[in-house]
């Protein structure tokens, strides 16, 4: 991962290193130790060694980078040139060696002769062509050994007389983004010095990344490392440990680093975002950064939001003008439960973004082995999407000739999801790295239209909330209000149980649920669910109060589900076949503080402040009225909360009112119209949102429930028989 650059962060990043070099004492600064050979590797560079064992021989985590040069280059000057940076920054000729747990920095000496020319220019144009397009795929798609390099390769492609390519690699061990800005400003001085016949005009080097490497390791075992670990413990205390991004594509069992980086543009009124940022001091990356933050969490429905951002991690004076990874991502985290402005959202952002600034020299990976999170082969530790900002890259100069940078394809991306704003001549653009065993084409395309458009509608009107900013694109609406014009009347004030109860008061002896070879009329049916329903509100029960159900296909499983709509409450499905874990986080997430269970079920539930009641205990609802309880909850309460399957992370309860419901089982009626001699199956499990058709459809219309047996939905046989013995004339 390379940092993006900014004036604003370079000139703010002198500020942090001269006031801490003016408090600093001689012991606080790296000393120099000499030979770098042999040094203990940084934290950054074992990471990346871990990252090749994982994958080895992958062309992952490379930095490449091609330059059309036209003019009167002279290929010798720039071969010097590329040794004498080589000789000067050993990180460019540093390998790794492992020896048992220790790994350590292998320095090679300088050489020369690192560029190679290839000569094309006498193939026709057409192949010479091909030629360079060839080498540029295969460029970064060839791996580099961590353990026996070179880390760094260079090839210039002589094209024409006065035109040339040049192709250079080198790995991420080596270099960061800021790295990369002082490879390209010494490349040009050196090679200008060499064709003056000067000396070059470079700082001296107080260290090498050897001495940093050394100092760090000292370094965390001291008290201001530790007082980092505390802060981002605090930090980070209950974050989510996934976002679960809506993918094209299941996750699967173990990442790839697959991935394509597609480009935008960025068209947004930027005299607005800089009258934003100059108005409430913060940068425009902070801004653009809360931005981000607002589409994830839209996307996600997550309002505890943890994204990562890399930071330069050179707050000591002595790594200014060093070649090497220093930097470091860091975790921001922002919270939204409360629907912020966007202005409020801002300024969480810069705090966050400045506490995080002040905390940037804890390793990540040290971060991660404190932690300790559930390590996953699907996803990354503590976050999966990254956010990075900055100028367009920059490209060396050399003089008298004309340099222009050629796009080079990626096939890798380190995050699930990773969007890069850059700034540059013609203003804001935006390129958006993914995961392609997550995600296609398009939905990047929908993603990248998304955060334009939402970033837009913040800036038009900065003090509303963030949660009602416009987030579709024009065609978006489009499709929503010309071609999916669905607009029709249904009981808007009506709710699902209401709908019932009117049923039941026009036929009350009709047969309303059949299961197992007994059926129960409407009133009945409506009579034990409202004893359910005064035991619930006895119990405290109400609107938004969320009610766990525990039973199998059953007629005690519709009398629990009515009497919690009857209540006022909203039923949380809780499938006996789910196993216990899934179970178990279900009961803890929804914080249920009733849970209804059919007694043999009761030891499927783990232990919980919760009261559980019995559905199938006589006792428990003897004595309870059995008129209807006074209506509680209206349409705009919830009615249900059904938790996704979680095959994407963490399972997620998905909420839906009674309007919604009505709406929908309206429309059914309205289509296929049920009646009193219709026989409705219910086989799915109440788990899925199918269900909630299949269990209220027939009881609002008069028509007879019929109950598949637990399990019988896997059955074909035995539903066909059902069918048949039953005279069903509707199922899904």
């Amino acid at each position: 991962m390379t940092d993006l650059l900014t004036p604003e962060k370079v000139a703010l990043l002198a500020a942090l290193r001269a006031r801490r070099k003016a408090s600093e004492s001689e012991a606080d600064r790296i000393p120099s130790r000499g030979a770098a050979d042999g040094a203990v590797a940084s934290y950054a560079q074992r990471q990346m060694w871990y990252l090749s064992q994982l994958s080895p021989g992958a062309a992952t985590y490379l930095v490449p980078s091609a330059y059309r040069l036209c003019g009167p280059l002279d290929a010798a000057a720039l071969g010097w040139a590329l040794d004498a940076l080589v000789a000067r920054h050993a990180p460019l000729r540093t390998t790794l060696a492992a020896d048992g747990d220790c790994l350590t920095q292998a320095v090679a000496e300088p050489r020369t002769g690192l560029l190679r020319v290839v000569d094309l220019a006498g193939l026709p144009a057409a192949e010479r062509e091909a030629e360079v397009q060839a080498r540029l795929t295969a460029e970064p798609a060839t791996p580099v050994d961590l353990a026996h390099g070179p880390v760094l390769r260079a090839t210039l492609l002589r094209t024409a007389p006065d035109e040339h390519v040049l192709l250079l690699t080198v790995h991420h061990v080596a270099v960061d983004e800021w790295s990369l800005r002082i490879f390209h400003a010494e490349l040009g001085e050196l090679y200008a010095a060499r064709r003056d016949g000067r000396r070059p005009n470079l700082p001296e080097l107080a260290i090498g990344y050897g001495d940093y490497a050394a100092w760090q390791h000292d370094w965390l075992t001291g008290p201001e490392a530790a007082a980092q670990l505390d802060y981002w413990r605090d930090r980070l205390a209950g974050a989510p440990a996934v976002l679960e991004l809506p993918t094209t594509w299941p996750r699967p069992a173990v990442q790839s680093a697959a991935g394509v980086t597609r480009s935008f543009p960025l068209d947004v009124p930027q005299d607005a975002l800089l009258a934003l940022c100059q108005r409430l001091h913060v940068t425009p990356y902070m801004a653009l950064l809360a931005a981000f933050q607002v589409l994830i969490s839209r996307y996600t429905g997550e309002r505890d939001v943890v994204i990562g951002t890399p930071v330069a991690n050179r707050r000591r004076v002595e790594t200014e003008h060093l070649i090497g990874l220093f930097v470091n991502p860091v975790p921001i985290r922002t919270a939204l439960a409360d629907n912020p402005s966007f202005e409020a959202l801002v300024h969480r952002v810069r705090a966050a973004v400045l506490d995080a600034q002040e905390h940037q020299e804890l390793p990540f990976e040290k971060l991660v082995e404190a932690l300790r999170p559930v390590r996953d082969p699907s996803h990354s530790p503590l976050f999966q999407v990254m956010f990075l900002y900055g100028e367009e890259p920059a490209s060396p100069r050399l003089s008298g000739v004309d340099v222009s940078r050629i796009d080079v394809p990626l096939g890798t991306a380190q995050f699930d999801l990773t969007l890069l704003v850059r700034t540059g001549q013609d203003g804001l653009g935006m390129a958006v790295e993914y995961r392609t065993d997550l995600f296609d084409a398009a939905a990047i395309e929908r993603l990248a239209g998304h955060y334009r458009t939402l970033l837009t509608a913040l800036l038009a009107d900065p003090a509303a909330l963030v949660g009602s900013a416009d987030l579709l694109t024009a065609d978006e609406w489009a499709l929503l209000e010309t071609w999916n014009d669905t607009d029709g009347d249904f009981p808007h004030e009506a709710t699902v149980h209401g709908l019932v109860e009117q049923q039941v008061v026009r036929t009350p002896e009709a047969p309303a649920v059949t299961f197992d070879g007994r059926t129960v009329s409407f009133a009945e049916l409506n009579a034990r669910a409202n004893q359910v329903a005064h035991r619930l509100r006895a119990a405290g029960v109400g609107p938004e109060t969320l009610v766990g159900v525990c039973a199998e296909r059953s007629v005690e499983l519709v009398v629990g589900l009515l009497g919690v709509l009857k209540a006022g409450g909203a039923y949380v499905p809780l499938d006996p076949e789910y196993p216990a874990g899934r179970l178990g986080f279900m009961v803890a997430d929804a914080a249920a503080p009733v849970v209804l269970v059919q007694g043999h079920l009761r030891e499927l539930l783990p232990r919980s402040g919760a009261t559980v009641l019995e559905l199938d205990d006589a006792d428990t609802w003897a004595g309870q009225p059995t008129g209807d309880p006074p209506a509680s909850a209206g349409p705009a309460n919830l009615a249900y909360v059904i938790y996704t399957s979680g095959s994407t992370g963490r399972p997620k309860g998905v909420p839906n009112t009674h309007r919604g419901a009505v709406n929908r089982l309206d429309w059914m009626q309205r289509t296929y119209r049920l009646g009193g001699d219709d026989v409705v199956l219910q086989k799915t499990p109440v788990s899925f949102d199918v269900s909630v058709w299949e269990f209220f459809w027939p009881l609002q219309t008069g028509a007879r429930l019929v109950l598949a047996k637990p399990g019988g939905h896997k059955d074909p046989a035995y539903l066909r028989d059902l069918l048949v013995a039953e005279r069903v004339t509707t199922t899904h």
